[in-house]
C-alpha cells in the first residue's frame, strides 16, 4: 500500500513493535463508503496477551492512523465509521465496537477511541465472519456452523434475527 522508504508517516519503532503497514499475520481488509482501507493484523502472542492492530489508509493507500486491538480476526465498518471487530484476545472470541473520535475521511482524518464497547462474548461459538449491510448499517455475524445473526445498527446492536440455517440455503 505504501512505500516505507518515502512515506513520512513511517518512523522508527520500539523493539518488538512493527511500523504501520508492516503486517504481522493480516486477517481482513475492508473499505468504508469513502474508499478508505482498513487492514487488521492479528499480531503475536506476548506475555500480557495477544496484540494486534488495524491500520487505516486513505483511498490512495497512504497511511492515516492505526488502532491497537487485541487479536483482530475480522472487521467491518458501517456508514458512520463505526468499526466492528471480531477479536480473539485469548482463548475466546468477542465482538467489539469501536466508535470514531474523529471521522473526517474526506480529509484523511480518522481516529478511534482505544476502549471498545463489547457487544458479546457469549454467542460466538466458532470462527466467524462479520459484515455490515450498507443499506441499514445492520451487522451480520456468522457465529456458528448453521447460524447467522443480524444485529441492529449502533448504538443498540440488538439481535434482529437468528436464522438462515444450512437447510434454508439449499
Amino acid at each position: 500500500l505504501i512505500d516505507s522508504d518515502t512515506d513520512p508517516h513511517i518512523t522508527e519503532c520500539e523493539a518488538g513493535d512493527h511500523p504501520p503497514a508492516s503486517f504481522t499475520s493480516p486477517r481482513a481488509v475492508v473499505t468504508d463508503t469513502y474508499g478508505n482501507i482498513f487492514v487488521s493484523s492479528y499480531g503475536t502472542f506476548q506475555e500480557e496477551g495477544k496484540t494486534g492492530r488495524i491500520d487505516i489508509f486513505d483511498s490512495d493507500g497512504f497511511f492515516i492512523s492505526e488502532l491497537k486491538v487485541p487479536g483482530p480476526v475480522q472487521i467491518a465498518v458501517d456508514s458512520k465509521g463505526i468499526l466492528y471487530v471480531l477479536e480473539r484476545p485469548a482463548d475466546f472470541m468477542r465482538l467489539s465496537r469501536y466508535t470514531p473520535t474523529v471521522y473526517k475521511p474526506e480529509e484523511g482524518e480518522i481516529q478511534y477511541t482505544p476502549s471498545p464497547t463489547v457487544i458479546d462474548e457469549t454467542f460466538i461459538v466458532s470462527f466467524a465472519a462479520i459484515a455490515v449491510n450498507p443499506a441499514n448499517d445492520h451487522l451480520f455475524v456468522h457465529n456458528g456452523p448453521l447460524l447467522i445473526t443480524e444485529l441492529s445498527a449502533a448504538p443498540d446492536n440488538e439481535v434482529v434475527t437468528e436464522t438462515i440455517r444450512a437447510d434454508v440455503l439449499k
